[in-house]
């Protein structure tokens, strides 16, 4: 199986994952109790992360599953 599939797959699922985390329990629970601790979004850091966590995700966890199967 090639790596794009798996990869794009496990990205749009962390994708809507990661919404509804973020606009639902964030408000509810870091705003309320850390909301003074919590600096400004940055996009490009959280892009660059889950590029590099999708790639690691789908390589080390995804592939050895799927080539077992």
């Amino acid at each position: 199986m090639n790596f794009i599939k798996p990869f794009i797959i496990s990205g749009i699922i962390f994708l809507v994952l990661d919404i509804c985390w973020l606009f639902f329990a964030n408000k509810k629970i870091y705003q309320t109790n850390i909301g003074n601790l919590m600096g400004d979004f940055k996009i490009v850091p959280a892009i660059i992360f889950y590029i590099i966590y999708l790639v690691a995700l789908t390589f080390f966890v995804l592939m050895p599953g799927l080539e077992k199967k």
